[in-house]
């Protein structure tokens, strides 16, 4: 699993899979192209079309881990992070199966890693399958509680050809060093999916460690490719980790100042559930919430008991606007007071 490139670091990628043999062969050619090579570990979750074949007989330098059911987007990844570590990795790449790499892709973001000892996250420039509209670079998340993808559907016109500092990294297409997950923990298993990538991120930096955008290393991402099938199943996890990933996080004082903020953003939220009738998102979401907000207070101490930067640090990554990609009541959207790599 060496990566070839002259500093001895061993490199895994980690492709997660539910029901997406449409996809895999795009993304799998694309990952055994690389300019470097590495272990590619695809973590399939009790798919019944047919990939577990596709992998076994396309790909016989892919590992697969196959899963007796959906384990979401957490429970694939921290098994598929778990063999890289087994195998000696020293860094784990994540890459959507609905997305594809360009050849230099894992190599410019490893570059990326090594040449900073503090960047525990490298995330790319992930751009739609136009090739021309931004799906992310990097992650912002909102004092009002909502993260959203830096620069999202922005016509690609070089705004965002510059390293830079920022708050998060996509799980669809990101490299992590091993060191900082052995440290934080690896991504969290009540999230299943959506927020659970801002969520390790937050953790990553309250830890002192930070995320890199790096622009050179090109992705691209068929949006939605999987979660439009499935929109309850998306509400249901998007209500309950909103919650989590403010009230897991942010520090004492942050959480105080911007409480109100955060409800008008949830509120806003269940309001917008409820609209579309979708109280088979609505209820459940609320009545999980409720069931576990005893582990999650647990799981806040020991988070916050471990911060090693300052308020002021936390408050300077974070996104101080109304998120373009949200609208509240009786909220007028304002200018950004500007967070890393804006």
């Amino acid at each position: 699993m060496s990566t070839g490139n002259g500093t001895g670091a061993r490199v895994a990628v980690v492709v997660p899979n539910w029901n997406g043999r449409h996809l895999l062969e795009e993304c799998l050619d694309s990952l055994v192209s690389q300019s470097i090579p590495a272990q590619v570990i695809v973590v399939d979750n009790g798919s019944v079309d047919g990939s577990g074949s596709l992998v076994r007989s396309r790909y016989p330098g892919v590992r697969l881990l196959e899963l007796d059911r959906n384990h979401g987007f957490t429970g694939a990844v921290n098994r598929g992070i778990e063999l890289a570590g087994e195998d000696g990795a020293d860094f784990v790449a994540l890459l959507n199966n609905d997305a594809r790499a360009d050849v230099s892709w894992l190599e410019r973001l490893l570059a990326a890693v090594e040449e900073h000892s503090e960047v525990g996250i490298a995330t790319s420039k992930v751009l739609m399958t136009d090739g021309r509209h931004f799906d992310s670079a990097g992650n912002h998340y909102s004092v009002w509680g909502h993260p959203f993808p830096r620069g999202r559907g922005e016509l690609d016109a070089g705004q965002y050809d510059e390293r830079a500092l920022v708050f998060g990294a996509s799980g669809g297409a990101s490299l992590y060093r091993m060191a900082m997950l052995a440290e934080i923990g690896v991504f969290d298993d009540d999230f299943f999916a959506y927020y659970e990538d801002d969520d390790l991120s937050f953790r990553a930096q309250l830890a002192g460690w930070k995320v890199m955008y790096e622009p050179t290393s090109l992705a691209h991402h068929r949006v939605a490719a999987t979660s439009s099938k499935h929109p309850t199943l998306r509400r249901y996890h998007v209500t309950k980790n909103a919650f989590y990933l403010f009230h897991k996080n942010m520090p004492r004082r942050l959480y105080v100042r911007y409480l109100p903020r955060f409800g008008v953003g949830f509120l806003s939220l269940l309001a917008g559930i409820a609209k579309r009738g979708d109280f088979a998102a609505l209820f459940p979401s609320l009545w999980r919430i409720a069931v576990t907000l005893g582990p999650l207070m647990s799981k806040r101490r020991s988070i916050q008991r471990t911060r090693v930067v300052s308020d002021a640090y936390v408050d300077s990554i974070l996104y101080h606007g109304v998120p373009p990609t949200h609208r509240y009541p009786f909220v007028r959207p304002a200018r950004s007071r500007p967070g890393p790599g804006r």
